[in-house]
Order: C-alpha cells, then sequence, then structure tokens
C-alpha cells in the first residue's frame, strides 16, 4: 500500500512541475530593458547589454525599452521591430534623439509618453518612417536648422502637438495618419520648400499651421472634423491644392497677413463657419475650388484685395462670398469665365446664354465694388480627390525614394534599403510572421527543457521508489 502511495505521489509532482513549466514558456516574457541607449559615434551599442542587436549599420530593437535611444553615429537604420521605447514618467525626455544626425532612418518603432517623441536639432537627410508615436508632448520635432529630412507613413496620435517644424527648409512630410492632437496636427514655423502631402489628419485642434514661412506645397491631404482645418500666418507663395477639407469647427481655409499664395482644386465642404477666410492678405489665387455647404459662407474676405478668384464652385453656402472693404477679380475674362453660383437662376431667373459659350449674359453683383462679369452655366470640374495612393504604393515610392535621396549612405545602409522594399502590409506582415516564429522556437526550446527536466526528475523519483522496493524485500 505504501509503495503504491509513493507510486501516486511521484507521479503527481512530475505532472504539477510540467504544468508548471508550460505555464512559464507561455506567459512569462523577458523583462524590459530600462535607461538610456547610446550609439556611439564608434557604432558600439552603449551599454554593450541593450535589448539591440547590430548588423553593420543596421540596428534592430529586441525588446521593449523604458527608456531613450540617442544616435551619435550618422549613416545608420534604427528598426524598432514593433518593440515599444517608453517614457519612465508622463512627458518626461526624448524617445529618440537624433540632434546633429544625418542619414538616419528611424523605422517601425512605437514611441510613448516623451516629451518629444522624436527629435531632430540640427540634423539633414533623414528619415522617420513607418513609426507609431502617441501619447508625448509633441511626437516628431525638427529644430532649427533641420533640412531636407523626410517624414512619413508615421501614426502620429492623441500628442498634444504632432509634428512640429522650425528654422528649418526643404522637409516632406508625407503618407502619415496625424489624428486627434490636442493643439497642432503638423505646426510650421519660420520655414521654406515644406512639403506636405498626402496625409490624413482628422480630430486635431489645428489640422496644419503654417507661419510666418515661404514656398510652402499643401497638397492632397485629407483634413476633417478638426477645429481649424489649414491656417496660414504671415506667409508667401504657399500652394495649397487638391486637399479635401470637410466638417471643421470652425473654417476649412484661413490666410491672414500672407500675399502671393494659391489655393487651387481643393474640395472645401461642410466647415461649421465658412470655407475660405482671408484677413489683409492681398494678390492671392484662388482658383477651381468646389466651394460647398459651408455655414455663413464660402469665402469671407475682409481688407483683402487684389486677388484672382474665378473657375469656382459655389454651392449650398447660405453666402456665397461676405466681401468688407475688399475689391478683387471675380473673373478671367471672355470666353473663360468666372465662377458657377448655385442661386444664380433664383437672382436672375430672365438671365440667358452667350452665344454658345456656357456663360450667362447676365453679370452676378457681390456687392457694389465685386462682380462677376462671366458667371458659369455649369459647375467647373474639379479633379476628383483621391486623398491616398493605394498605402502599398505610398510606401514602396517612400522607400525607394530613400535609395535615391540618400546615395551618401555606406553601402551597408543602401543595401538595408534594397533589401527591404516592401510595401507597408508586406512588411508589417513580415515582421509579425518572424515575431510569430521567434515566439514559437523560444516556446519549444523552452518546452524542449521542460521535458528533459521531467524526464530527469522522473527517472530520480523511479529510482528512489525502486531502491526503496529492493531494501523492502
Amino acid at each position: 500500500m505504501g509503495l503504491r502511495m509513493n507510486r501516486l505521489f511521484s507521479w503527481a509532482m512530475v505532472f504539477t512541475l510540467l504544468v508548471n513549466v508550460f505555464a512559464l514558456a507561455f506567459f512569462v516574457q523577458p523583462a524590459q530593458a530600462t535607461g538610456t541607449i547610446y550609439i556611439r559615434a564608434d557604432g558600439s551599442i552603449d551599454p554593450p547589454t541593450a535589448p539591440m542587436r547590430r548588423n553593420g549599420n543596421v540596428y534592430t530593437l529586441t525588446n521593449d525599452i523604458l527608456g531613450s535611444i540617442v544616435v551619435e553615429r550618422n549613416n545608420v537604420v534604427i528598426d524598432g521591430n514593433d518593440y515599444t521605447l517608453q517614457s519612465s514618467g508622463a512627458w518626461v525626455g526624448t524617445g529618440v534623439d537624433l540632434s546633429g544626425r544625418q542619414n538616419v532612418i528611424v523605422l517601425n518603432t512605437q514611441i510613448k509618453a516623451f516629451d518629444i517623441g522624436v527629435l531632430l536639432n540640427s540634423s539633414s537627410y533623414n528619415s522617420i518612417s513607418g513609426n507609431r508615436v502617441t501619447n508625448d508632448h509633441s511626437g516628431v520635432d525638427l529644430g532649427s536648422s533641420s533640412n531636407y529630412n523626410s517624414i512619413s507613413g508615421n501614426n502620429i496620435t492623441n500628442n498634444e502637438y504632432g509634428i512640429s517644424l522650425g528654422g528649418s527648409s526643404g522637409n516632406s512630410i508625407s503618407g502619415n495618419n496625424i489624428t486627434a492632437n490636442d493643439y497642432f496636427g503638423i505646426s510650421i514655423t519660420s520655414c521654406s520648400n515644406t512639403s506636405i502631402s498626402g496625409n490624413k489628419l482628422a480630430n486635431d485642434y489645428f489640422g496644419i499651421s503654417i507661419t510666418s514661412c515661404s514656398n510652402t506645397s499643401i497638397s492632397g491631404n485629407k483634413l476633417a472634423n478638426d477645429y481649424f482645418g489649414i491656417s496660414i500666418t504671415s506667409c508667401s507663395n504657399t500652394n495649397i491644392n487638391g486637399n479635401y477639407i470637410a466638417n471643421s469647427s470652425t473654417l476649412g481655409i484661413t490666410i491672414a497677413f500672407s500675399p502671393n499664395n494659391r489655393i487651387e482644386g481643393n474640395n472645401i465642404a461642410n466647415n461649421l463657419h465658412g470655407g475660405i477666410e482671408l484677413d489683409y492678405s492681398s494678390s492671392n489665387s484662388i482658383n477651381e475650388n468646389n466651394i460647398a455647404d459651408n455655414g455663413r459662407k464660402g469665402i469671407y474676405l475682409g481688407r483683402s484685395s487684389s486677388s484672382r478668384i474665378f473657375h469656382n464652385s459655389f454651392v449650398g453656402n447660405p453666402h456665397g462670398v461676405v466681401s468688407e472693404e475688399s475689391v478683387n477679380t471675380w473673373d478671367d475674362g471672355y470666353p473663360s469665365g468666372g465662377n458657377y453660383w448655385s442661386d444664380y437662376t433664383t437672382r436672375y431667373p430672365s438671365a440667358s446664354q452667350i452665344d454658345a459659350s456656357s456663360i450667362w449674359n447676365t453679370p452676378y453683383a457681390i456687392d457694389a465694388s465685386n462682380t462677376d462679369h462671366y458667371p458659369l452655366m455649369s459647375q467647373p470640374v474639379i479633379p476628383e480627390f483621391q486623398p491616398f495612393l493605394p498605402l502599398s504604393v505610398l510606401m514602396s515610392v517612400m522607400l525607394r525614394s530613400h535609395a535615391r535621396e540618400y546615395d551618401s549612405l555606406n553601402s551597408t545602409h543602401a543595401q538595408y534599403l534594397q533589401n527591404h522594399s516592401y510595401t507597408n502590409v508586406e512588411y508589417s506582415d513580415l515582421q509579425a510572421s518572424l515575431t510569430q516564429a521567434t515566439n514559437l522556437g523560444n516556446i519549444l526550446m523552452v518546452a524542449v527543457a521542460a521535458l528533459v527536466l521531467a524526464l530527469g526528475v522522473s527517472i530520480a523519483f523511479f529510482a528512489r521508489a525502486r531502491k526503496t522496493r529492493i531494501k523492502q524485500l
């Protein structure tokens, strides 16, 4: 009876051990690293125990980090491998510091809860691509003299400031998802030759805010449900074209103290207070826009003269135009024509067509100082807005462009880009597959070790039981 109880006890112990070991294999994760990790100028990783793998000039995270990364070397790739870089407290420190760096790519990293998620200061020809930047005070911050950088394909959400640029030139912001940032989605001050294209901005206070800048291109973006859509102050030579701007709580586009800007080919609709507003801004061009169903007015002009405004479609706005102390040109002459006004036939029921020109023979009076002499009979054709290229195409073009733009990178860096021209979806799937395979391999190794350990324990128990039985005999 005693021998039988010993055997049952032995088997129970073995079973319990196996269950506990397998539970550890499946549910226990390695602890994340803490502190600041440096990529030194000589390429070394400091501390050497940091969860980061180096392959030439490519540095890949192997675990989450509660702390920061400071890069002191040019011509490198930082691949977050979908791991998280997180501040040790709310809005503390900098996530990835690229101050003074050139030709660095940061991709596929989750960056959260820092004062600044990614910092570029006096940094040029860098790329911030395919990252998730959330819950920071400032998501991506380009300080003075940070030129010819690319910020593309990132998710930048729930920050105070999404992307901020100051005192820099030749930067590109493209294909990002920028949403639910408390103050600014994109804020640019004292910059020149900036390109903002193909971004999705929603639920930010200011979608895009440009101040004291020149030669800025804002094209192909989709802005929805922001408090202000696009705000331009003290700027010149801004080109705003092909954007979709809708459902702002105030105005779609505001321009103040800014001459010689161009607003063309945009869809501006359902903005609560109005579509476009110009204050103290003269000699601007507003053409081929669809300005529809905005609250209060389609366009407001206050002390803003000498602009050319034609080939636009004004539909369903309570007031098509409100003009105060402003005199502007509202048509391009005959036979090019002026604008389409949805209330025209109500105001001028007896008007008729001039020859076969599709132009009404009665001018459309805006006020005593402003008249559209050649109002259009039908809405001008405005190209259908395509807010985004398919993401796979966008990411492929973006990654290929890195190889062209950063031809000064060393061969390891260039080879990395060549070998990693995945689409965004393919890259994510690849990373997920690699992570899954790595996790499975780790689990199997632990499981094998557990089986070996359990087998050893079982042999020991049975040997002891056999020895006890022999003594009893």
